[in-house]
């Protein structure tokens, strides 16, 4: 009778911890997915949480052997600190964290433009001229974030050919000094022109809008290394015709141009340029500024 007793009692305590360790092990391992066609991560998210949700099938898409799992996550919006970085949600820092773009670069190409150079202020016996010349034909640009602008710097040269009216012609006396002055009586056909030439060193904004249009402004510092002035005429009868070249002119080694272009898809644009310092030092030359503009071609 206590046999029994003591058995009964047994039983009754050893049986229920079997079968809980048995149903433990059932919620520990479901079933062992060995062909996993595919894994879903899905998210929805409100203004202060979550929601992850985890879906695992596997081959065949057998609803008995699909596995889901959801649980509820936090949401912060605190800057992140990480290191020596911070992790702000501004339109600029995330634009310079795109992958793949480089803050400097380097300019390599051919900037080439021409157009017309007006006198607008001095002296007025100048005529329309034109000009010639390379922007940027090496440089470097620095944009410190991806779709800003770019301060890009360079080096390039230029031509001028600036002329005079058909009644005026350049002179030079034993100092250098150029001046301009009436054709002789008794000549026709009289003609004088300054070529200039300089290097410039451009220092400029440049802007891409979308992804078509580009934007340039800023300032090119010339360095001038040579300046000759041409006058040409011939006496009325035919029986005198002069020519003479007037070099060692008191040109200024470093002049000023502000510069504007506007351009479509880095091929052609419009550019306009306003020299706002006179060619020539103070009482040494002609007191003229000048504005250009024209077409501006990039390969």
């Amino acid at each position: 009778m206590n046999n029994r007793l003591i058995r009964f009692i047994t039983l009754s305590v050893l049986l229920p911890m079997a079968l809980a360790a048995v149903a433990q092990e059932r919620v520990d391992t479901i079933t062992v997915l060995r062909d996993i066609s595919s894994v879903l991560l899905t998210s929805e998210a409100d203004k202060s949480a979550s929601e992850i949700r985890v879906e695992v099938k596997a081959s065949g898409h057998i609803p008995a052997y699909t596995y889901r799992y959801s649980s509820k996550v936090s949401r912060s919006d605190k800057p992140l600190i990480s290191g020596d970085s911070i992790n702000l949600d501004l339109p600029f820092i995330n634009a310079v964290q795109k992958p793949g773009h480089r803050m400097f670069y380097s300019i390599l190409g051919a900037d080439i433009f021409a157009g017309a150079v007006v006198p607008v202020d001095g002296d007025g016996r100048f005529r329309t001229g034109w000009e010639i010349g390379v922007g940027k034909l090496l440089g470097v640009g620095f944009r410190p974030w991806a779709g800003g602008p770019g301060l890009e710097l360079g080096a390039g040269l230029l031509y001028r050919n600036l002329q005079l009216d058909d009644n005026h012609i350049f002179g030079s006396d034993n100092r250098g000094v150029l001046f301009i002055e009436a054709v002789p009586q008794g000549c026709h056909r009289a003609s004088s022109r300054l070529d200039l030439w300089a290097v410039c060193v451009p220092l400029t904004l440049h802007q891409k809008f979308s992804h078509d249009f580009y934007l340039d402004l800023g300032v090119e510092m010339l360095l001038n290394f040579s300046a000759r002035a041409t006058r040409n005429y011939r006496s009325t009868d035919g029986s005198l015709k002069y020519s003479q070249t007037l070099k060692h002119l008191h040109q200024r080694t470093v002049g000023m141009d502000l510069r504007f272009a506007l351009g479509w898809e880095e091929i052609i644009g419009l550019y306009v340029r306003y020299s706002p310092v006179s060619l020539f030092k103070s009482s040494l030359g002609p007191q003229t500024d000048f504005v250009s503009a024209g077409v501006t071609f990039v390969f």
